[in-house]
C-alpha cells in the first residue's frame, strides 16, 4: 500500500508536535518545515506531497510586532501556497487558522458570523485565510480550515491557562471585573481528532470548521483548577484598571486580553458535516494538563 506523504509546518510548536505524531501512528509519511516558513528556497516539500498541514504562526497581539507577525502569518502563508499548487499529487491543504478572527463575541459564533479581529495576530490570521481561499477561486485548491479555540494539554506553556494555573498556585488570581467572562477551550487530542477528521472527507473539502469544547466562565473554569491543585480560590476580582496596570510583571498583555472578553462559539457545522464533537470532559483534561504543569512548570 502506497505510503499517504503530508507536509507539516509549525511541526516543534505544541498543536504541530501532537499533530505529527498522530499522522506517523496513521502510518503517514510526515515531512516537516525545517526552517523558517518565510524562506520558500529551503522547504523541504517533495512533489508527491498529498497533503499540507499549516500550522506555523507569529502569536502576538503587540502593535510592536506587527511587522514580523505579518511577515510570518500573511507572507509566509502567501509563499507556502504558492508552493503547494504546483504540487500535483495534492489531495487537501489543511490549514489551522483560529477562532480569533472573529474577535470578542457576544454570542455563539459560528463560521457564517462577522469576522473581526483586533490585534496583529487575528488579523494576519484572517488574512492567512482570504489568501487560502483566493488560492481556491484561482488555482482550484481543495483546502480546509480549521478554527480552534484555546487549545490547552501536557506540553502547553503558551496558552492563557498557564498564566491563570501559576496565578492560583501562587494563591493571587482573581478574576478581572466584576461581570462574568465566558470562554471555551479544546483539549489537545480532541483538537488533533477534528484535524484528522477533515482528512479526505468529502464533507470537509473546501470548508471551514469551528472546533471548541464546552462553554465555561473564567471562575468556573478557576474552581475546577483549584480544585485539582486543592488551593483555595480568592474571594471578590480584581478592578480592571489595576489589572491594566499590573499587566507588564503579573499578566502576558495576550492572557489579559483573553481573561477580559467573551469568546464564545458554535461547532455544531463540524458535529454535522464530520461528525466530531470535543468528548473529553473539562475536569478530566485539566486534570491531565495540571499534572504536567506541576511536573515542569515553574
Amino acid at each position: 500500500m502506497k505510503s499517504k506523504i503530508a507536509f507539516v509546518t509549525g511541526a516543534k510548536g505544541f498543536i504541530g508536535r501532537h499533530l505529527v505524531k498522530n499522522l506517523e501512528r496513521q502510518g503517514f509519511k510526515v515531512n516537516c518545515l525545517k526552517t523558517d516558513i518565510t524562506k520558500p528556497e529551503s522547504y523541504s516539500i517533495t512533489n508527491n506531497t498529498s497533503y499540507v498541514f499549516h500550522l506555523a504562526a507569529k502569536l502576538s497581539h503587540r502593535q510592536s510586532q506587527s511587522s514580523i507577525t505579518e511577515k510570518v502569518n500573511v507572507f509566509g502563508t502567501n509563499e507556502l501556497l504558492k508552493k503547494a499548487i504546483q504540487l500535483k499529487n495534492l489531495k487537501q491543504f489543511i490549514y489551522v487558522s483560529t477562532i480569533s478572527v472573529y474577535g470578542v463575541t457576544k454570542f455563539p459564533a459560528k463560521e457564517t458570523s462577522r469576522k473581526n479581529p483586533a490585534t496583529p495576530y487575528e488579523v494576519t490570521k484572517l488574512a492567512a485565510e482570504k489568501l487560502v481561499l483566493e488560492a481556491h477561486k484561482k488555482s482550484g485548491l481543495i483546502y480546509t480550515i480549521v478554527q480552534p479555540c484555546v487549545v490547552f494539554g501536557p506540553g502547553d506553556t503558551a496558552s492563557p491557562l498557564t498564566t491563570i494555573y501559576q496565578l492560583i498556585k501562587k494563591k493571587v488570581f482573581l478574576p478581572i471585573g466584576c461581570h462574568p467572562v465566558l470562554l471555551q477551550t479544546i483539549f489537545i487530542d480532541d483538537l488533533i481528532n477534528g484535524i484528522m477528521a477533515t482528512i479526505d472527507d468529502p464533507a470537509a473539502l473546501n470548508q471551514d470548521f469551528i472546533m471548541a469544547g464546552e462553554t465555561v466562565s473564567l471562575r468556573q473554569l478557576a474552581k475546577i483548577i483549584a480544585n485539582v491543585i486543592k488551593t483555595p480560590l480568592l474571594p471578590g476580582y480584581l478592578p480592571v484598571f489595576l489589572a491594566k496596570l499590573m499587566s507588564n510583571f503579573i499578566y502576558h498583555p495576550h492572557s489579559l486580553y483573553f481573561l477580559l472578553t467573551n469568546r464564545v462559539f458554535s461547532s455544531a457545522k463540524a458535529r454535522h458535516l464530520l461528525n466530531f464533537s470535543a468528548k473529553t470532559p473539562l475536569e478530566k483534561s485539566l486534570k491531565q494538563t495540571i499534572k504536567w504543569y506541576q511536573k515542569n512548570l515553574p
